[in-house]
């Protein structure tokens, strides 16, 4: 329950009398920032509420949670989803995916779209735009990887499928998106920098021997 404005009638004012007057029951969720932020400001109000928090879920919960869930995300996408895919799925976010929270890191940690030649329903690449970080994906990957297929490359499908991903993770709430590619590729180099791409640093990744260029795109002036 935020305030509007400190001359203006808020939730909170709005809310008392009814809650004074046992006319009203009123269940509400929110974060502990937003508690904090707003809802502690009103002293009258957070006497008249009873706080319960919510654990996160174990991961033998969260798969249940998402087992919930299946069918739904199954009708929409039109896909099926095996039992062995949400058990990975849940337990590899647990694992890996550090700030967020089950089930929610389990469900939406990536967008995997497919590029494909209209005419004639060939695939002519992939791409793939990470919603958070874990400690490898922020330091070498990045938000976006893609690929194109070896018969389809020097055709600026790269650029165009990069181009076609910034408004999503726009959409996605990333402004600055990291992307990152190998010291010796120019053809990436080239497709980031197409893009807006601003070089940052060069990093070595010691487990594959590699040099990774960093660059960051501003996401906030593409468009759909």
């Amino acid at each position: 329950i935020g305030a509007t404005g400190d001359s203006a009638m808020d939730a909170s004012n709005m809310l008392k009398p009814y809650l004074e007057g046992g006319k009203l029951r009123f269940i509400g969720s929110t974060t502990y920032e937003e508690f904090n932020r707003h809802f502690s400001r009103s002293k009258g109000i957070v006497r008249r509420f009873q706080q319960i928090d919510i654990l996160e879920p174990s991961v033998e919960e969260a798969i249940e949670i998402v087992n919930g869930l299946k069918a739904g995300y199954e009708a929409f996408h039109q896909v099926k989803y095996s039992a062995a895919a949400i058990d990975y799925a849940v337990r590899a976010s647990a694992k890996h995916i550090m700030g967020r929270y089950l089930p929610d890191k389990a469900i939406d940690p990536a967008t995997q779209l497919i590029y494909v030649h209209e005419e004639d329903g060939k695939i002519a690449g992939m791409i793939q735009i990470r919603h958070y970080f874990n400690e490898y994906l922020e330091k070498y990957a990045g938000h976006i990887g893609y690929s194109v297929a070896p018969d389809e490359r020097r055709r600026g499908h790269a650029t165009a499928m990069l181009r076609l991903a910034l408004p999503i993770c726009r959409e996605l709430g990333i402004e600055k998106a990291l992307v990152c590619c190998l010291v010796e590729n120019e053809a990436s180099r080239r497709t980031i920098l197409n893009n807006g791409g601003v070089y940052e640093s060069t990093v070595y990744e010691p487990e594959r021997d590699m040099r990774l260029e960093r660059y960051w795109i501003d996401t906030r002036s593409a468009e759909r």
